[in-house]
């Protein structure tokens, strides 16, 4: 009859008894697998172990491209306060000889055989220019001048200026000779009347040039 209908292949339904059985026995089976077939298993490693979550996050972290460093760049220290310039010309000195109405600049040491020649000078000027006053001194002055222990940077023109300008306070119609040594000190910018004469030491050893400063003197006070 089942060939007649076309059927040709057909399982023998199991009778209740061993359909009961069946059950029985994958209940069993159940019972003592402790991991079921509806629990997904993940693949194991070769090495046996079981990939993690780190793993995969190290692979991903490892398929980046690594992050060029900045260079860090030592710590500087920037000076804010402004360097104290530099002192433009070598340190000198000059020798005032200041009388009633006559100054004299000269470079020194001079003995006292030039500073009294130096004395004579501004003493005969001032007799001839008819200034009385107090005798005549000598004064020193000195570049870079010290102020409270500390040396100052103020360039040698303004300093010298100032000392000039205090020597001759008070001096009436007061001529100014400055030697032949010390006039490099006055050349850019000295602008009053002044008599440039020779070194002391140049006129101590020569008689002439005392004679023809003595001339210029009288020269003059005439004329």
């Amino acid at each position: 009859m089942l060939k007649v209908m076309g059927i040709d292949v057909w399982f023998e339904r199991p009778t209740a008894s061993t359909l009961a059985a069946r059950v029985a026995v994958a209940e069993r089976a159940a019972r003592s697998d402790p991991n079921p077939a509806s629990v997904p298993v993940p693949p194991k490693r070769p090495g046996g172990s079981v990939p993690n979550k780190g793993d995969a996050d190290s692979r991903i972290s490892h398929s980046l491209p690594a992050r060029p460093v900045p260079e860090v760049q030592p710590t500087q220290r920037v000076d804010t306060e402004p360097a104290l310039a530099e002192i433009p010309v070598e340190p000198f000195s000059l020798l005032c000889f200041r009388g009633a109405g006559a100054i004299l600049l000269c470079v020194p040491p001079q003995t006292r055989n030039r500073q009294r020649l130096g004395r004579d000078i501004v003493e005969a000027a001032s007799a001839l220019s008819a200034a009385a006053g107090a005798a005549t001194s000598v004064i020193e002055f000195v570049y870079p001048p010290q102020s409270a222990g500390r040396t100052t940077a103020t360039p040698p023109e303004r300093v010298l200026r100032a000392f000039m300008t205090r020597q001759l306070t008070g001096l009436s119609a007061a001529r100014v000779f400055i030697s032949a040594d010390a006039v490099i000190r006055f050349e850019d910018w000295f602008k009053d009347p002044c008599t440039v004469i020779p070194s002391l030491d140049e006129l101590f050893g020569d008689p002439a040039r005392k004679q023809e400063l003595w001339r210029l003197l009288l020269g003059d006070s005439s004329g």
